[in-house]
C-alpha cells in the first residue's frame, strides 16, 4: 500500500523493448538521439539505458526521470516521441511495454537488484481485493531468501490504467526461486479470478547505488550522491579517452559514445561505486556506523 511522506516525488517511466539481431548498432544510435531530445523536455531528470544481459534477460531496458507525473506525461504523449518510435519500428521484435511509477526521488534498493516488473489489469470493482491479495503475498514472499520488498503502483489517471508492482530481490536466483515456487502459484491461482498479469524481469544495480542499511534517513543528499558519482567517473572516462577512444575511432560517433558509455556503467555500478560508498560512508552518511 502506498504510504504518504512529505518527501519530493520523481516520476519514472520504463521501457523494455527486444532489438532484432543484427541491428543493435543501429539501435545505439538510435537511443543516442532518444538522450539526447528527452534531454531538452521540461522536468527531465535522467535517463538510463541497461543494456541485455543473456540469456537471462534478452530486453533493453530504458528508465526516463522527471521532476512530476505531467511533465513525464508531457514527453510520452509528445509529437518528438512519437517519431522516435515510429523510427524504432524496423529494430525492434515489437513495440515493447512502457510503465509509469511515481515515487520518491531518494528511492532506494539493494545493490545488485533483480527487480520483476508486474503489470496488472483490475477487473472493475475489483479493487480493494487486489490490495488485500498483495497485502498478503508480501507477507509470503517476505519468508523467502533475498527478498527486498514490493511496491504498489496504482493506475495513474490519464498515462497509465494498470496496476504495476516492482519485486524486488537481491539476485536473480532468489527472485527466480520464489517464481518458481509452489507458493507463488497457488497466490496466482488466487488472483486470477480478478485480474490479468503481465511481468518483466529487469536485472538493475541503478538505484542501489546508494544504499546504506534499513533504516530510514540512510539514503545521502543528491549532491554528496553527485559527488561520489564524478569522483569515480572522472578516472574512467580519463582512461576511455586515452586508451579506448582510440581503438573506436573507426565507429559512428553515436555507437562510439554508446560503447564507452555503457563500459563507464558498468564499472561504476560493479566495482567502483561500491568500493567508494565504503570509503566515503562516514560522510555520505554520518552516524552511520
Amino acid at each position: 500500500m502506498t504510504v504518504e511522506t512529505d518527501t519530493p516525488k520523481v516520476a519514472t517511466a520504463i521501457t523494455t523493448v527486444q532489438v532484432r539481431q543484427g541491428e543493435e548498432g543501429a539501435f545505439a544510435g538510435w537511443l543516442a538521439e532518444l538522450n539526447k531530445i528527452v534531454a531538452t523536455f521540461p522536468g527531465y531528470i535522467s535517463a538510463v539505458v541497461i543494456p541485455p544481459s543473456p540469456p537471462a534477460h534478452s530486453d533493453w531496458v530504458m528508465v526516463q526521470r522527471f521532476q512530476t507525473l505531467e511533465q513525464l506525461g508531457a514527453w510520452l504523449d509528445s509529437d518528438e516521441r512519437r517519431s522516435l518510435l515510429d523510427k524504432s519500428a524496423s529494430l525492434l521484435v515489437d513495440e515493447g511495454t512502457t510503465n509509469v511509477i511515481e515515487g520518491s526521488s531518494t528511492e532506494r534498493s539493494p545493490q545488485d537488484m533483480v527487480t520483476e516488473i508486474i503489470t496488472v489489469s483490475v477487473k472493475p470493482g475489483m479493487e480493494e481485493a487486489y490490495r488485500d491479495w498483495v497485502d498478503r503475498i508480501r507477507q509470503v514472499e517476505a519468508r523467502f531468501p533475498g527478498y527486498q520488498g514490493l511496491e504498489l503502483q496504482p493506475p495513474i489517471p490519464g498515462l497509465q490504467d494498470d496496476w504495476v508492482s516492482l519485486l524486488r530481490f537481491d539476485t536473480a536466483e532468489h527472485l527466480n526461486a520464489w517464481l518458481e515456487s509452489d507458493a507463488r502459484r497457488e497466490a496466482l491461482r488466487e488472483v486470477e479470478q480478478f485480474t490479468n498479469t503481465r511481468e518483466r524481469q529487469v536485472a538493475s544495480a541503478f538505484s542501489g547505488w546508494f544504499t546504506f542499511g534499513d533504516a530510514p534517513g540512510q539514503v545521502p543528499p543528491s549532491w554528496k550522491q553527485g559527488m561520489i558519482v564524478l569522483l569515480v567517473l572522472f578516472p574512467v572516462v580519463t582512461l576511455e579517452i586515452l586508451y579506448l577512444n582510440p581503438l573506436l575511432s573507426s565507429l559512428n560517433l553515436a555507437v562510439a559514445n554508446f560503447i564507452s558509455n555503457a563500459l563507464s556503467v558498468v564499472v561504476l555500478t560493479f566495482g567502483l561505486t561500491s568500493l567508494a560508498n565504503r570509503a566515503f560512508e562516514w560522510w555520505l552518511v554520518p552516524g552511520s556506523n
